[in-house]
């Protein structure tokens, strides 16, 4: 098929919804081309890439678990991403391959859209994960005022920290375990995001983890917002309503991403409306 050749890496990569918000958008601009899921075990990540190369692929969002792993097998890599320490999204400059991270700036979008600008906000970000570094560089590029990371123990919190401190030393950054320190950061801040796999798919592990938290402590004006989508209403979620707080979900981060993404591979920007009434087909399909 000519065109422009798109796709999506990742192990597994069967459940994403890429295809469907990226294939309706080279739809609605009328753009040849095609979007695929290329499932890539670790192990053969650098021989398939080349592959990728040398079959004219000219984008790639990547997923779990490449984000970190593809970094070494490109040309070059973004400042953000850098900062990240982790890619989701690979765009073609020339012949060389650059990896970029439109987590960040698509997290941001969304609180934007969602009425929770974080500029000069007090927040919490709960986890250390990829999607939590993703986080904490957005919250700290658009001004939040200081940030508390909470891991399972405090070393990975303590390790972002000291990381992201250097990039930004105008943010006033904390490291917490879960437990009754928490107490004290929710009874201050203005923004608490849940950035683990907790609750993803309501899974045995979610009620103990949303139970442990103190979400009475929130402020009534506070914003909590889940990165996961599955399922749409988190027990995380759920809990913070039940304080009264304003909620937001994990689907406009999503589409964020995936428009910046997709104005790296076209110049053009976005078909905002149609990838995301695509996006919320497949999840209806799903």
């Amino acid at each position: 098929m000519g065109g422009l050749k798109l796709g999506i890496i990742g192990w597994p990569v069967a459940h994403s919804l890429s295809p469907a918000m990226h294939g309706a958008a080279l739809g609605a601009l009328g753009l040849e081309g095609s979007y695929a899921p290329f499932p890539i075990e670790p192990s053969e990540l650098e021989a398939k890439l080349a592959e990728l190369r040398s079959v004219g692929i000219r984008g790639l969002n990547v997923t779990v678990p490449h984000k970190c792993l593809v970094m070494p097998f490109l040309d070059r890599i973004d400042e953000e991403a850098t900062r990240i320490g982790a890619v989701n999204t690979i765009y073609t400059d020339g012949d060389a391959w650059v990896g970029a991270n439109t987590d960040a700036p698509g997290f941001v979008r969304a609180l934007e859209e969602g009425g929770a600008p974080p500029a000069g906000k007090h927040t919490v970000v709960l986890g250390t994960g990829g999607a939590a570094r993703a986080v904490v560089d957005g919250l700290a590029n658009a001004g939040a005022a200081s940030m508390t990371i909470v891991g399972r123990g405090v070393e990975k919190a303590e390790e972002l920290t000291r990381r992201f401190s250097e990039y930004h030393p105008d943010v006033d950054f904390a490291a917490l375990s879960y437990g009754p320190a928490l107490h004290e950061a929710f009874t201050g801040t203005e923004l608490v995001v849940q950035t683990t796999t907790a609750t993803l798919n309501d899974g045995p592990d979610c009620a103990p983890f949303v139970d442990g938290l103190p979400m009475d402590r929130l402020p009534t004006n506070a914003v909590a917002m889940d990165l996961v989508y599955r399922p749409l209403q988190t027990g995380f979620m759920i809990a913070a309503g039940r304080r009264g707080l304003r909620t937001l979900d994990g689907l406009t981060m999503l589409r964020h991403q995936a428009y910046l993404a997709f104005e790296l591979w076209t110049g053009q920007p976005a078909p905002a409306d149609a990838m995301s009434d695509a996006l919320e087909r497949a999840l209806r399909h799903a």
